[in-house]
């Protein structure tokens, strides 16, 4: 009777009396399964960061590290509960994995089109309008609820196994220990896993580019090296000597300054620069006349809109900037201009670019509209809120998302069709001839509908009083790449169709003479250009010039994470383009006349004093490191 009862205990345990260190073996075999069922998606991911992305591989101890406590978190409450309430287990399990899946996809989809690990405050944003965000990747509610169904029943059946597979360790610990020990050594692993949230809230692991840490830090970046540290300091102390220096002058234009900057705009596919579809009617009849001041193309300082925008307002590229830099806002501020920014998209919490802004009297973005943040529809009902221009000069700035893959498309902007959003992954490189033709046809949609609102912003703001003498200005943060080496969106290189933007002038109100166009414009030239049509000083620091003073420049540089270039204007009969990979090594050199397309690599032929002058010019933005 004794031993029948011992023998039943043993069979409830799961537990064999015949083989009690193969059982333990076994045991133990099941818990590192466990265990490293949690860490191989880690795994997978920091690969393909590393691989696939440039992320470094800094992270990979930190990160593991985190994940590894999260999966003893786990594996306490499965010691705790020791085989009972199996169901709801399996539904905590599911959803922690689902929850760690969709973080690595979410994650890869920031490095894939901004370059950086999204952050929550970016992310809400669209969890608050999926339904528009879907529509826009023109996803359908039905795919959407497929997917999401099998997502959530993939990770049910992969936790069900799971736990199927590993209840030996469990068994083993339950016919060995105590209830009240087993709770109790749960509980102290709980503890111990708390450390790991609290460095993920501290940004403790931000330094070494934790991917957790960063998702839920809007304000953590990486740490630079020490060298880029040093540039950085160097740059912010001769940046506020500038700004000591700087006098404004006694000079008060009235004119009002405002400026269009169209997300992703390329100016191949408007019709105002030749392309064969009427793309910009709008933009079209209002160069044809007098108003005109401007046309021609200019190279940006980079291929996403945080460096752009910034370049934009402080006239300097992208390596040595500050934040103390004077921006042009700040400037025309010191000149007695009232300050407004009306933009589409989400600005206020993208990487901290709001500080960069500065104050202003007015700011509104698409995160303030109870629309899809990036609908330009919300731009135009906020412009409708200005009041009567009252006679003091304005600096009005505006950005509009039409032109973004992400952007909306009413439905009256889709003239051309079928369409295809480039943005979903199966086409972000080369697509089908198929899905080429409908992304042209998604972009140029977004292009129609941009050069739309800008018209009705046009006539918005003449009605109010604002055009009366305005300067405006219409140009892009950044490129795209449709199609061209295989590569669809922006943030993925340095070709041409990624930092080649518009750049357009136009006077109301008074008259001056047309700007030529010049080859070497660039980013940096707007800004000093605006002060020129005013008479205003430009800061000392500032890199660029005005745009009838810059046919003498011989190079413009760009850069995009670690690729660093420029292009060479100092013979005319030539243009070359050359950028280094910093971390490869790799060297790429096109002559553009010859090869505008960028698909003869020319680095190898080049004369090897050609290319160390070359180097010496790229030798301040190669010791420093990506604005972030």
């Amino acid at each position: 009777m004794i031993e029948h009862q011992s023998t039943s205990a043993t069979s409830d345990s799961g537990l064999s009396p015949q083989a009690p260190q193969r059982q333990l073996l076994a045991a133990v075999a099941a818990l590192l399964v466990e265990t490293g069922f949690w860490l191989l998606p880690a795994g997978l991911f920091l690969l393909i960061s590393g691989l696939f992305y440039d992320r470094g591989w800094s992270a990979v101890a930190p990160h593991l590290w985190v994940v590894f406590r999260l999966a003893l978190a786990l594996l306490a409450i499965r010691l705790i509960l020791a085989g009972r309430f199996n169901r709801l287990y399996i539904g905590l399990c599911s959803l922690a994995f689902a929850a760690l899946i969709g973080f690595y996809v979410l994650t890869l989809i920031g490095y894939m089109f901004w370059g950086r690990t999204p952050t929550l405050s970016i992310l809400i944003p669209y969890v608050r309008h999926f339904g528009d965000l879907f529509s826009t990747l023109h996803v359908t509610r039905l795919e959407a609820i497929i997917a999401t169904f099998v997502f959530v029943l993939g990770a049910i059946a992969v936790c069900s196994l799971l736990i199927s597979k590993t209840r030996r360790w469990v068994a083993s610990l339950t016919a060995s220990t105590s209830r009240l020990l087993r709770q109790l050594a749960g509980a102290a692993m709980l503890g111990l896993c708390g450390f790991a949230i609290a460095d993920v809230s501290t940004a403790s692991f931000a330094w070494q580019g934790e991917p957790f840490t960063l998702m839920f830090n809007a304000d953590a970046i990486a740490v630079r090296s020490a060298n880029s540290q040093r540039i950085r300091t160097r740059e912010n102390r001769l940046a506020l000597a500038d700004r000591e220096r700087y006098v404004a002058s006694d000079a008060r234009p009235t004119r009002n300054v405002i400026v269009f900057i169209g997300d992703a705009l390329r100016h191949d596919r408007m019709s105002l620069f030749g392309a064969n579809r009427q793309t910009t009617p709008e933009l079209d009849k209002l160069a044809a006349t007098d108003a005109l001041a401007y046309q021609g193309t200019i190279t940006t300082s980079c291929a996403e809109s945080f460096c752009g925008l910034i370049t934009i307002s402080r006239s300097r590229y992208t390596h040595d900037v500050s934040r103390h830099d004077l921006s042009l806002s700040e400037v025309l501020a010191m000149h007695g201009y009232k300050r407004r920014m009306i933009l589409g998209g989400d600005h206020t919490n993208f990487y901290g670019l709001r500080e960069w802004f500065g104050e202003v009297e007015h700011y509104w973005d698409g995160t303030y509209s109870d629309r899809y943040a990036n609908d330009d529809r919300a731009v135009l009902e906020e412009l409708q809120t200005l009041p009567q221009w009252n006679g003091t000069p304005e600096y009005l700035q505006l950005h509009l998302m039409s032109t973004h893959a992400m952007g909306t498309r009413a439905r009256d902007n889709l003239k051309w069709t079928p369409t295809y959003n480039y943005y979903r992954a199966s086409v972000y490189q080369a697509g089908s001839a198929e899905h080429t033709e409908q992304s042209l046809n998604h972009y140029d949609n977004g292009l129609l509908q941009f050069d739309a609102y800008f018209g009705q912003a046009l006539d918005i703001l003449k009605a109010r009083g604002y055009l009366e003498d305005a300067l405006v200005i219409v140009t892009g943060d950044h490129g795209e790449m449709l199609g061209e080496q295989q590569l669809y969106s922006h943030s993925n290189g340095v070709y041409q169709p990624a930092i080649e933007v518009p750049l357009l002038m136009f006077r109301f109100g008074h008259s001056g003479q047309r700007y030529q166009t010049q080859a070497a414009a660039a980013q940096i030239d707007i800004a000093p250009s605006v002060l020129a049509e005013l008479a205003l000083p430009a800061p000392g620091r500032w890199q660029g010039s005005r745009l009838d003073d810059v046919e003498q420049r011989e190079f413009v540089f760009f850069e995009h994470a670690n690729e660093f270039g420029l292009i060479d204007f100092s013979v005319p009969t030539v243009r070359w383009k050359y950028w280094v990979d910093r971390k490869s090594g790799q060297e790429y050199a096109f002559e553009l006349h010859a090869d505008p397309g960028e698909t003869n690599n020319q680095a190898a032929t080049i004369a090897t004093e050609i290319k160390a002058s070359w180097r010496q010019k790229l030798k301040p933005s190669l010791a420093s490191e990506p604005l972030r």
